[in-house]
């Protein structure tokens, strides 16, 4: 489980992260969140050299990423203490971000099933809207969480290795190897030449 940290001092004292050492995350981050009175969750960040294209403006990529951060943290309540995965994210850039600037994003759940969360939310800096976005969140069962704690290289090999089943004898060979067999001696019959009955 990913450690939640309370900031204790600099600008942002009394916001939390996630101790993200040695992930993407932590590249591009580190962001910040803490709920509103209204209980609504804030993120933040401020915009650093890093985070700019080469037009001296806010990456986009950096804006997608930060999107995707508020999307988890806006649904926290209906997560449940369950982790999950971004099944769709949407979003429409308005304008962009500068060095210095404080950039925070709100958002809102819509609807929260068993397994699937919707959210939408915004990104915004010294007043300007810089992004709209939504996403769905696919919520993990604990049994499916144990079956992908075992995925691995071993696992994506058997997937991707062509059936090894031999058919029973007198059953039809269904696999694709066998259905290659089939086509061509199809083609091969028709490429016969016929007996002229003239």
């Amino acid at each position: 489980m990913v450690e939640k940290i309370t900031v204790s001092e600099g600008e942002f004292a009394g916001w939390q992260t996630y101790d993200l050492h040695g992930t993407f995350d932590q590249v591009v981050g580190p962001f910040y969140f803490k709920p509103d009175p209204d209980g609504q969750m804030r993120c933040a960040f401020r915009a650093e050299p890093k985070h700019m294209n080469a037009g001296g403006r806010m990456h986009g990529g950096c804006l997608m990423t930060f999107a995707d951060i508020a999307l988890f943290q806006t649904a926290y309540q209906e997560m449940e203490g369950k982790s999950g995965v971004t099944v769709q994210l949407d979003s429409t850039f308005i304008d962009g971000a500068h060095v210095g600037e404080l950039v925070e994003a709100t958002g809102e759940v819509v609807r929260a099933g068993g397994s699937l969360i919707f959210v939408r939310g915004q990104i915004h800096a010294e007043g300007r809207t810089l992004m709209t976005f939504s996403g769905v969140i696919k919520k993990f069962t604990r049994g499916r969480e144990v079956r992908r704690a075992g995925w691995g290289p071993h696992t994506a090999r058997a997937f991707d290795q062509p059936s090894q089943r031999q058919a029973p004898q007198g059953e039809p060979d269904r696999s694709a190897t066998g259905q290659r067999g089939r086509r061509g001696r199809r083609a091969a019959d028709c490429a016969r030449p016929t007996r002229d009955r003239r």
